[in-house]
């Protein structure tokens, strides 16, 4: 499996343009050509599909890393570099979907999908997609026995069970535990592969279009043209331009 060439890289970032989050996670797999193995990705929980594409950029670009994030009280730039495999949440042990609580409240809970957060991108604010969210994940809600529907749930008691949610899917949330060097603040900063892939594959298309406006003004050839060489001999060109 080869990393997407040139005009592929081009072609995804122009669709991606304007899309949320999930639609272009969905859209680097299957730029990837990988097969799931088993249900669709978009059917996948958030952190299985984020392992997955953590997998398919080690493939295309190495396990190695490099990111920069800022020091919430001083503004610092802070320079990291990771290994994706050591990113790699652990899957949780002895959890089924089950979930009893205080006060005689039992239900039956799943992590969200990307289905799910299709579903939720017209809600009006975050408390509406979050009730949105929970009436999809959650399901068969018991009050002393009794059946209940999820919004009639107490703030509290939806939030513990927003909590259980997260318990069964560790890799949805991946936060780093840092330290400022300037001012010695710790903080944590959340990593998402998808913002991370997508910022990469950006780059990668302006390096490419910048790439195509030089040689196009020099030897006049198409976009097509210049795109279709391989980066080896199109690099050559470059120099021939910079020289």
């Amino acid at each position: 499996m080869n990393a997407p060439s040139a005009s592929e890289t081009l072609g995804l970032w122009d669709a991606g343009q304007g899309q949320p989050p999930h639609e272009r996670a969905l859209r680097l797999w299957a730029a990837g050509g990988v097969e799931t193995g088993g249900a669709p990705l978009a059917e996948q929980s958030i952190g299985q599909r984020d392992a997955a594409l953590m997998a398919l950029r080690a493939r295309f670009q190495g396990d190695a890393v490099e990111a920069v994030c800022n020091c919430p009280d001083c503004e610092a730039a802070l320079e990291l570099s990771l290994s994706l495999a050591d990113l790699r949440a652990p899957a949780p042990e002895g959890l089924d979907d089950r979930v009893v609580l205080d006060g005689g409240v039992a239900a039956r809970v799943r992590p969200p999908t990307s289905d799910d957060l299709a579903a939720i991108a017209g809600d009006a604010g975050p408390d509406q997609a979050w009730r949105t969210l929970l009436r999809r994940c959650v399901a068969d809600v018991t009050v002393n026995g009794e059946p209940t529907p999820v919004d009639a749930l107490a703030d509290e008691t939806a939030g513990q069970l927003a909590d259980a949610i997260g318990d069964r899917d560790p890799q949805a949330e991946l936060l780093l535990n840092l330290a400022c060097p300037d001012c010695g603040r710790a903080f944590e900063s959340f990593f998402d592969i998808v913002d991370f892939f997508w910022i990469e594959l950006s780059l990668q298309a302006k390096r490419s279009l910048r790439e195509v406006a030089l040689l196009a003004a020099r030897f006049g050839w198409s976009e097509g043209e210049i795109l279709a060489m391989g980066d080896a001999r199109r690099r050559l060109y470059l120099e021939m331009v910079d020289g």
